[in-house]
């Protein structure tokens, strides 16, 4: 099913929602993270991509896979 953005009974975002806003912020740092790859030449010794490296894919895969791990079970 796809993510609801009417908010819960009691007013808070349904959790739906809250995994597509991270995605979209992971997403956009595997865009970011290939553009200082691409226009950094020294770019493994940046901090910003030795950063963005150290956790987005795995959260990526993670956050991607929650739901349908959860509609399985």
């Amino acid at each position: 099913t796809g993510a609801d953005w009417r908010p819960s009974k009691r007013g808070y975002p349904k959790i739906g929602s809250l995994l597509d806003v991270l995605k979209g912020i992971l997403i956009i740092l595997v865009i970011l993270g290939h553009v200082v790859q691409s226009t950094v030449l020294d770019y493994l010794h940046n901090l910003l991509f030795r950063f963005i490296y150290l956790f987005h894919m795995l959260l990526l895969f993670a956050v991607s896979g929650f739901p349908i791990y959860k509609s399985i079970n």
